[in-house]
């Protein structure tokens, strides 16, 4: 299952990037991933490893991430593994002169979500891509 989403952000990329590589502001602005930790000091880079609590649905659910690509301030990359699932989410900013339209797409694979099926629909993903979309846009641009 693959889930794509952008926002359009009147910001310059280097101001989204310190926003968001900044894992120690997200409890600040960042409503979809919450209770996050990390080790090192708190910043989005090649190797950093973070947990944090999703809710997709009612119950909590915890993942560990590890960047696997960061290209500052314009791409990076956190994978994450489960028994049965591997997600791979990539943010992409593209800078014109006026804004910079920050493009996520998030890439889910295994036997447990074939499994899932209907109990992780892309729909529900896709609504919380777009909540962070827009929480990181007020972050940055406030």
């Amino acid at each position: 299952m693959i889930v794509e989403a952008s926002i359009e952000i009147a910001a310059p990329a280097a101001r989204i990037w310190e926003t968001f590589a900044d894992l120690s502001s997200w409890h600040r602005w960042n409503s979809v991933l919450r209770r996050v930790t990390y080790q090192g000091d708190g910043r989005l880079a090649l190797g950093t490893t973070f947990r944090c609590t999703i809710q997709p649905f009612g119950l909590p659910i915890s993942f560990a991430a590890v960047v696997t690509e960061a290209r500052p301030p314009t791409h990076i990359v956190w994978e994450t593994h489960k028994p049965g699932l591997t997600a791979r989410h990539s943010f992409v900013c593209e800078e014109s002169a006026r804004e910079v339209r920050l493009i996520s797409r998030e890439e889910f694979r295994g036997p447990a979500l074939r499994a899932a099926g209907p109990l992780f629909p892309a729909w529900r993903i896709r609504a919380l891509t777009l909540a962070l979309l827009r929480d990181l846009k007020a972050a940055a641009e406030g």
